[in-house]
């Protein structure tokens, strides 16, 4: 069995083991090699916490790898080594704690106390090595009944952030790193082969000297705005002419996988390392038994790191509902005096414009087809109720008188005051059972796939008038506007002297090095660093965090025994890889 698909990724730690039992082994059987499987041997094996070659470091490794000052991400403070024989059978677990290891953030850390010596006696043959650092949880594992492929199955399970980085994937002062690899131990090599060969750095394996893979087990991610570490807000829109600014910005992650296996699995057909739920949906999936949501006080600000569990698709599989994103959450302050807007001129055809007039902790309506906020107006809920139609009845008369105006000519001097809003479907029913020859507005709740979107209304339009000789107007059929859209947004301090719009931004997660079509692509993958730049900002985002992710299955499924032994441990821990996520233009 192959295992080199199983290398992890990403810093590199050596442990040599040594022997403390003399006992007598007796062979059974020649090995892969010609010689002989269960003689005495000697070895000498390094852990390393890195990619081997020819894994799948040569897909994602583009934009380099970096460093950490970080303790806990450097930490080893316990090891588990589980030894499987050729038959796939588990042999021997061994584990040093704390007290075997001392806790150690020093790359250079050599745990000298575990070993009188280097090279280790073993009995030679084919074994598979598993061993895990700073383990969290424990998988099942029985000497003697534990198959290998039973092993490599275990999962560990967080059921939300709190519980992922405090004993599911990671502590708050280390993390857990696995590895595997496929050893075949020749017999006939003496306790001097294997040291010369350690000192001579030449016929490692042949000489029994073996270098096996870890890697993090968690993903990690942070977010910046534009080129600087310094800039905390972005213009939105034209940089000369900006629509707005974005600013007090803060984040999350969400769709962050349950469930992660201990150690990583072999790649499938289509070039994917499956994760628990990669083959989901299945038509009959419940979301929220597989992925979940950080909570809105787990949102961090930019620069600050979150901790992710890996999160992989089958072919065709990654849709709304199983890929992980970043949320965004800032505040849009439009540009003063210009998409501030509380009337509408019939004589200019244009809005009214009025200095930013909105208020901290209430609402506002915007007119995504114009990209223009109205003042503000009391409470904070994003569904309108009657008395809410009244307060911003004339700021739906004033879009609704512009954009007549607009596709109209013979309609072009048409006023606000000459606009009907009957606030709802039921109010324009009894408004028309006496009509009169205008232009009716009223608001229709948007609704995507059955799944109300919280408050996004559409501003419908209809046309009545008296025909020549009639005396009763009747619905103008010739009358074909599109309904506007618009959409009610709390109203926030941007963290300074302004106050703007509560809004939020879906960014999922992907890996460069990754065709854009690959399915590995919209993917999380372990021991990846994830950098987030937003580089600009196209338009105002959604109104609230739940409209990016709308529930419902259509929604969701969118397409995105031995003796015992001692060993020495010295921890090399090289570097994650960094990758890049630059978004030009958010909300475009």
């Amino acid at each position: 069995m192959k295992l080199s698909k199983f290398f992890g990724m990403l810093f590199v730690a050596s442990l040599a083991m040594a022997s403390c039992s003399n006992d007598d082994i007796t062979g059974d059987g020649p090995d892969i090699n010609g010689g002989v499987s269960g003689e005495k041997t000697w070895a000498m094996l390094n852990f390393s916490i890195g990619e081997a070659v020819g894994t799948r470091a040569n897909g994602i490794g583009e934009n380099g790898s970096e460093s950490t000052s970080v303790g806990s991400e450097t930490a080893v403070e316990s090891l588990d080594l589980y030894i499987f024989n050729q038959a796939g059978k588990l042999e021997l677990k061994k584990t040093y704690s704390s007290t075997d290891l001392v806790n150690n953030t020093d790359a250079d850390y050599d745990a000298s106390k575990l070993a009188s010596s280097t090279p280790m006696e073993v009995t030679s043959g084919t074994k598979t090595f598993c061993v895990i650092l700073n383990q969290q949880g424990a998988p099942s594992a029985t000497v003697g009944s534990t198959t290998l492929s039973e092993f490599l199955q275990a999962q560990r399970t967080a059921d939300d952030y709190t519980s992922l980085t405090t004993g599911g994937l990671l502590s708050t002062t280390s993390m857990m790193m696995t590895g595997t690899a496929e050893v075949t131990l020749h017999s006939g090599i003496s306790k001097e082969k294997v040291t010369n060969a350690l000192s001579s750095n030449t016929n490692l394996e042949a000489n029994n000297v073996v270098t096996l893979y870890v890697n993090r087990n968690a993903a990690k991610l942070d977010l910046k705005l534009g080129s600087s570490d310094a800039t905390t807000s972005l213009p939105v829109g034209e940089v000369s002419a900006p629509l707005a600014t974005f600013s007090n910005v803060q984040y999350k992650v969400n769709n962050l996988s349950k469930n992660t296996y201990y150690f990583l699995q072999s790649e499938d057909a289509n070039g994917v390392y499956p994760t628990p739920g990669y083959s989901l949906p299945d038509g009959t999936s419940n979301w929220g038994n597989n992925w979940f949501e950080m909570e809105n006080s787990d949102y961090k600000s930019p620069g600050e790191t979150i901790y992710l569990s890996e999160n992989t698709h089958e072919q065709g599989k990654a849709v709304v509902g199983n890929t992980t994103y970043v949320l965004v959450n800032g505040v849009y302050v439009p540009t003063d005096s210009k998409y501030i807007v509380d009337g509408y001129d019939h004589t200019t055809r244009d809005f009214t414009y009025t200095a930013n007039t909105l208020e901290a902790g209430k609402r506002a309506i915007f007119s995504y087809e114009y990209s223009v906020a109205f003042p503000s107006f009391a409470g904070t809920n994003l569904g309108l109720t009657a008395s809410d139609n009244t307060a911003i009845s004339d700021y739906i008369k004033a879009l609704v008188a512009r954009r007549v105006a607009e596709k109209y000519s013979i309609e072009s001097d048409i006023k606000a005051a000459d606009v009907v809003f009957c606030g709802d479907e039921a109010g324009y029913t009894t408004a028309i059972a006496t009509p009169q020859s205008a232009v009716y507005a009223y608001l229709e709740q948007v609704k995507i796939n059955g799944e109300t979107k919280e408050g996004n209304y559409a501003v419908v339009m209809k046309r009545w008038n008296v025909k020549m000789g009639d005396t009763d107007a009747t619905e103008d059929a010739n009358f074909n506007l599109a309904p506007l859209t618009i959409g009610v947004y709390n109203t926030a301090s941007d963290g300074a002297s302004s106050v703007g719009l509560n809004c939020y931004y879906r960014i999922n997660v992907f890996t460069y090095g990754y065709a854009k079509a690959h399915p590995m692509y919209y993917s999380v993958m372990r021991n990846v660093s994830y950098h987030v730049d937003i580089q600009s900002v196209a338009k105002i985002g959604e109104n609230d965090g739940g409209n990016v992710d709308l529930p419902g299955e259509e929604n969701q499924e969118q397409p995105v025994g031995e003796a015992t032994t001692f060993m020495q441990c010295k921890i090399n821990v090289y570097k994650w890889v960094g990758k890049n996520m630059d978004i030009e233009d958010l909300g475009k």
